[in-house]
């Protein structure tokens, strides 16, 4: 299994664009970062969400259905989630003698 922060670097890959930026962030780094974007730049928080392959329903539909959670989080969340599913996949069929395999 990935651990939380590895996955939060993936997370942090989607956002930084310096690939040299070998920092270490911390969830608190990565929801100011997305509190910013929605603030200041909506466009690009669109733009990432789309190359991380969250679905912009589902979010909506969380949004839509949550009073009390922050939307920042409930983002966040999403973003992770999708993370730890890719990770997994990337698990699950690396190395597995699959029909890619030469």
């Amino acid at each position: 299994m990935t651990s939380a922060s590895e996955i939060n670097q993936l997370i942090v890959k989607q956002f930084v664009l310096d690939a040299n930026d070998n920092k270490s962030y911390s969830k608190q780094d990565i929801l100011a970062t997305i509190n910013y974007l929605i603030e200041h730049d909506m466009e690009k928080l669109l733009f990432i969400l789309y190359r991380v392959d969250v679905a912009e329903e589902k979010i909506r539909a969380s949004l839509s259905n949550s009073m009390q959670e922050d939307a920042v989080e409930i983002i966040y969340q999403h973003i992770y989630d999708r993370e730890v599913e890719k990770a997994a996949s990337r698990k699950k069929y690396s190395g597995s003698g699959g029909y890619l395999d030469f």
